[in-house]
């Protein structure tokens, strides 16, 4: 029991200089924050510790129990191999998100396993080559820490004895005073562990929100334990129908129609004409899916970014017309890519793309533009298998995929495959091949050429930012956000070069997710979600205002859901079945943008009083949910409502699917 008890001590104790390391290693998230707060993490992180330390030690104890009436030498090699399994995984998760943290932005959870199970290598492929060697080394030294660990906890007996005799005094059972008194301390023992497991006697049980004390995320983020978290999300139930209910489904449904009758409200002082920006309503389109990029590294949306990360997409933003208050629905591209091609919002513990059920009941924008007649075609340097990419595509009506193995393996010179000016290249010829070949057929008077929907989902500016012979920023996330601009406005470019491409080409570009570039921006910060979107090409039309100057912003507010409203509205095409996608060009459509994070969703929307319009804000982590984050703007409480409200039905709606 003794041993047991120094085990437990030791645990916790192990914790609490990880929580110091922890902050240590991050210390340039950190460094900002007293000392008084930095002993406030580790006071509110003791819980969690002292409950994860109660599951190591719990099925020793038990077998303590049993070794007490059952004596023999298997209690050591039992207990021997057992802690070395626990010990390993606990020294391996919080090594794991120590590393992660810096990129994720999130204590470790399950959401890494959904990418690592799906496609290890492409998982792994974020990761630079020293991390490999680095990983190796630490998984070296854990294996052989434990070992001489263990060596020590549990010593054989004396080699020096006879075999004979260590048998008989591993098999020689203590008087049946002792044997007592040994079980009835053991029980008590195991009470206390049970509480330390449970968190108390209160009626709610440990969870991580428990470790959450302050305003400030990422002093929460700090103080929860990782390898608790890990195992929490593990378990999480996925009952859809029965995750985030805030309210009834009555309230639910007057929430939601609330926000749409006030959002309304808010563009009474606009124009309320839909203005018409296609020349044509059946125009070639081409959708660009930025890896990462970042509105707050955009220059045409913040001033104070730095101009030579993204002065390509700022001069596109000069010539077409760009959103100005548009945002991303999560942090993944397979989140981001069912927002911007379903139309369907992105989930905080879950990803709607890898459930193949699910994508056979999605409403598709490639699907509704083939049934007016265009070829859909989906371009990426990378592996489409990755997150079940390719089954949805399929699904959503997509007959042509090319992706890396398409390119030859000296095209492939990045570790996810093509870079983005290779991946443009092939674009760009596969373009003049439509429109030669629809060119010919005109001139013959055949009938049936179709036009063309192409989805070029760019690679470059992902981890581990090896760009090809690139260096303009000494920042690797800022270069490759550099080079792979450079590649976009090359592109196009070219494509603007060729009259018979460009005249009837809709350019339409936008990132899949937010990133964590520039530094400094928290997870759950609504500017972080803030991304850019810019519509151009030959086939735009740009409004005017009442003097008949020409448009080239637009500050209407949105998400990525929006995209297939908008653009099969200027189309002329039906999009009601696009539940949760709104036209940002309807005047009479609500004005709100909707994103969540890891257990956690923001919520901004225009709302309209007798003082005129004014912009609130919600972000709730769902751990705390009774505590709006530092960021919400909503006096009144609507944008809460509202917001749970639109979490809860997209959770009932998942489930039905």
């Amino acid at each position: 029991m003794r041993k047991l008890i120094i085990i437990f001590v030791s645990i916790v104790g192990f914790f609490l200089v990880g929580t110091l390391i922890f902050m240590l290693y991050h210390f340039g998230i950190y460094g900002q924050y007293s000392i008084k707060d930095w002993l406030q993490v580790m006071i509110h992180s003791i819980p969690q510790d002292l409950t994860t330390a109660g599951y190591v030690v719990a099925l020793p104890l038990v077998l303590k129990l049993v070794h007490i009436w059952v004596p023999g030498d298997w209690y050591r090699h039992v207990l021997y191999w057992l802690f070395g399994v626990l010990f390993f995984l606990v020294l391996l998760l919080w090594a794991t998100d120590l590393m992660l943290f810096g990129h994720w932005g999130f204590r470790l959870d399950a959401t890494p396993m959904i990418y690592l199970i799906d496609n290890p290598a492409e998982a792994l492929a974020s990761a630079p080559w020293w991390w490999y060697v680095v990983g190796i080394g630490i998984i070296a030294l854990i294996v052989y820490g434990i070992e001489r660990l263990l060596h020590k906890l549990l010593p054989p007996p004396p080699s020096s004895y006879s075999h004979l005799w260590r048998e008989a005094a591993a098999n020689r059972p203590e008087p049946l005073g002792k044997r007592v008194l040994h079980t009835l301390g053991g029980l008590l023992l195991a009470g206390l562990t049970f509480l330390c497991i449970r968190g108390g006697v209160s009626e709610s049980t440990m969870n991580v929100g428990r470790a959450y004390f302050s305003t400030e995320m990422n002093l929460n983020q700090a103080a929860v334990n990782p390898v608790f978290s890990f195992f929490y999300s593990l378990g999480k139930q996925k009952n859809y129908g029965e995750m985030y209910r805030f309210m009834s489904d009555e309230e639910c449904d007057a929430a939601l129609e609330e926000l749409n009758r006030m959002a309304v409200q808010a563009t009474d002082s606009a124009q309320m004409t839909r203005p018409k920006l296609l020349k044509t309503n059946r125009p070639n389109i081409l959708l660009i899916v930025l890896e990462s990029f970042s509105g707050k590294a955009c220059h045409a949306l913040y001033p104070d970014a730095d101009p030579r990360v993204m002065p390509e997409l700022t001069r596109l933003y000069r010539e077409g017309l760009g959103w100005t208050r548009f945002y991303a629905t999560s942090w993944r591209t397979d989140r981001g890519l069912a927002s911007i091609l379903a139309s369907y919002p992105a989930q905080p513990t879950t990803t709607v793309m890898k459930d193949q059920s699910k994508c056979n009941h999605l409403q598709y924008l490639p699907q509704r533009l083939k049934e007016v007649g265009y070829r859909p075609q989906f371009v990426y340097g990378g592996d489409v298998n990755f997150t079940n990419m390719l089954g949805f595509l399929r699904m959503g009506g997509v007959e042509e995929v090319i992706n890396m193995n398409d390119f030859t393996r000296a095209e492939r010179m990045q570790q996810w495959g093509a870079p983005d000016h290779v991946v443009y290249d092939r674009v760009f010829k596969s373009i003049e091949e439509e429109v030669k070949r629809g060119n010919e057929s005109k001139k013959e008077g055949e009938e049936g050429y179709n036009p063309f929907f192409k989805v070029v989902l760019s690679l470059s500016s992902h981890e581990p930012f090896d760009v090809p012979s690139f260096q303009r920023l000494e920042h690797p996330f800022a270069n490759s956000f550099a080079y792979a601009d450079s590649c976009l406005g090359n592109f196009i470019d070219r494509l603007k070069a060729d009259t018979a491409l460009w005249n009837n080409l809709l350019v339409v570009a936008m990132p899949d997710h937010c990133s964590y570039y520039p530094e400094g921006v928290e997870f759950q910060e609504p500017d972080r979600y803030h991304i850019p979107m810019v519509w151009t090409g030959g086939a735009l039309q740009l409004p005017l205002n009442s003097d008949s100057t020409v448009i080239h912003t637009i500050d209407v507010l949105g998400d990525q859901t929006d995209f297939a409203a908008t653009l099969l509205g200027q189309m002329g095409i039906h999009h009601e079945d696009f539940n949760f996608s709104k036209d940002l060009l309807d005047p009479m459509s609500p004005r709100y943008a909707f994103y969540d994070y890891p257990d956690g969703f923001g919520l901004l929307a225009d709302v309209c009083d007798t003082t005129g319009v004014r912009s609130i804000c919600y972000v709730q982590d769902n751990k705390q949910k009774d505590v709006p984050l530092k960021w919400s703007n909503d006096p009144e409480g609507q944008a809460c409502r509202w917001g749970r409200a639109f979490l809860q039905r997209l959770f009932d709606d998942l489930d039905k699917r």
